[in-house]
């Protein structure tokens, strides 16, 4: 069997029953899907096979097989990892899902190979998406998004252990691990050096007591991570702000300070005592929400 390329592929030939019988092997590329390969083009000692129906003799069939592997060895696409093969990552009991970043890789095959990948995690708790990456050509690169899911995660079990396996979809297989270490912090406390914030305001003098500081910590164990948000949940009264109304992160026994205000020109004036609730919510505190109750009395 001799062979050259030609235009789109490798035109085959030969000498078997009533003299050269001919073919092509050729490999389509479609993008998002895969690499497809065909024999076409086949010619008869009697003219095209599409014309003539010639019945092909067995050592031209086996010809056409051999040459089809052939083809498809020469446009074989190889993985290759381009991001970190260990990551590290940190997270607090009861954390939302987070991002740990980007695992990218290559086709670093012969010009007009075409590589499909699967990324799959060998734990619950680390997410990979997408998980199928399919048909992309030389040099051209790819990535899936990795992020780790804490819901089941405890301190206590520190650290975890998980890996997300690349594999082509291709012959020979291969597969390269990504390996992950996830360190997981216990749930911080939130504390506060009051839990009534007290004004009082004036209706002749138009006059208001001055700003309070609201001390925020964490009271949480060693390691914990506190952030915290501030707002209001009761009457959204005008009368009263506060800054900042996030804090964090505050490592345990670090604190914080928030100055709630009165604005004195919000204030309804007839005498009373008004009351708004603000709630210092975490995300995974193990008090959250605390709540502070803010009072003003109107005279």
């Amino acid at each position: 069997m001799s062979a050259f390329i030609s235009g789109g592929g490798f035109e085959y030939s030969l000498n078997s029953v009533g003299g050269i019988w001919k073919w092509k092997v050729t490999a389509n590329n479609i993008v998002n899907s895969g690499q497809y390969y065909y024999v076409d083009d086949i010619n008869t000692p009697f003219g095209p096979l599409d014309v003539v129906a010639s019945p092909i003799p067995s050592d031209v069939i086996e010809a056409m097989s051999s040459s089809l592997n052939t083809f498809k060895t020469q446009l074989t696409p190889i993985l290759t990892l381009t991001s970190s093969a260990s990551v590290n990552f940190t997270v607090s009991e009861g954390d939302s899902i987070n991002d740990v970043g980007l695992v990218t890789f290559t086709n670093t095959g012969a010009l007009g190979s075409f590589l499909s990948v699967s990324a799959t995690p060998n734990a619950s708790w680390l997410l990979a998406s997408p998980t199928s990456i399919l048909g992309f050509g030389k040099n051209e690169i790819r990535s899936t998004n990795v992020r780790v899911n804490p819901a089941n995660l405890l301190a206590i079990n520190s650290p975890y252990a998980g890996v997300i396996n690349l594999q082509n979809l291709n012959n020979p297989l291969v597969v390269i691990p990504v390996t992950y270490s996830i360190t997981v912090l216990p749930r911080p406390t939130i504390g506060s050096n009051i839990a009534t914030v007290n004004f009082t305001y004036n209706i002749a003098t138009n006059a208001g007591s001055g700003p309070v500081t609201v001390i925020i910590s964490n009271t949480g164990p060693l390691t914990s991570i506190l952030n915290v948000f501030l707002n209001k949940i009761q009457n959204n009264s005008p009368w009263l702000s506060f800054t900042p109304s996030s804090l964090g992160p505050l490592a345990s026994a670090a604190s914080a300070n928030v100055i709630f205000t009165l604005n004195t020109g919000a204030v309804t004036k007839i005498a009373g005592t008004y009351t708004e609730t603000v709630a210092v919510s975490s995300v995974n505190a193990t008090n959250t929400p605390l709540i502070l109750t803010v009072n003003v009395v109107v005279t």
